[in-house]
């Protein structure tokens, strides 16, 4: 590898994203100056500034939870997209009973929690 090729996209960013693939069969997208905004964009967010992509979110979680209503889905995007704007970077490091303790399971209320949604260990990777 000559000099020109150590750069910041082939020795962090297309390693990981080729880790990613192999071990969790993730897809990952390289969109630095090939992305536009908006709804019908490729990543579907409003501004570079949107770290969650809450197209891809509330997808994954009507394929999780098919049988709750338009509003729990609405409101787990509201309180994730509200938890990553206010979390510090010690927050993913709790254990899984950390997180269960914190977690309870869902029950028959009105209201649907996100974590309740995303649960431990499940493919979003959010809790």
């Amino acid at each position: 590898m000559n000099q020109s090729s150590y750069t910041e996209d082939t020795l962090v960013q297309q390693t990981t994203a080729d880790y990613l693939k192999q071990q969790l069969g993730w897809e990952s997208v390289y969109a630095y100056n090939n992305e536009d905004f908006g709804p019908d964009s490729l990543l579907g967010r409003a501004s570079d500034r949107e770290v969650v992509l809450t197209r891809t979110l509330r997808e994954k979680l009507v394929e999780l939870n098919p049988h709750l209503p338009d509003e729990a889905y609405d409101d787990a995007v509201r309180q994730i997209t509200a938890t990553v704007t206010s979390q510090t970077i010690a927050a993913p490091m709790l254990s899984h009973c950390d997180r269960e303790a914190a977690h309870p399971p869902l029950t028959d209320s009105a209201t649907y929690d996100a974590r309740v949604l995303c649960g431990a260990g499940s493919s979003l990777g959010l809790w």
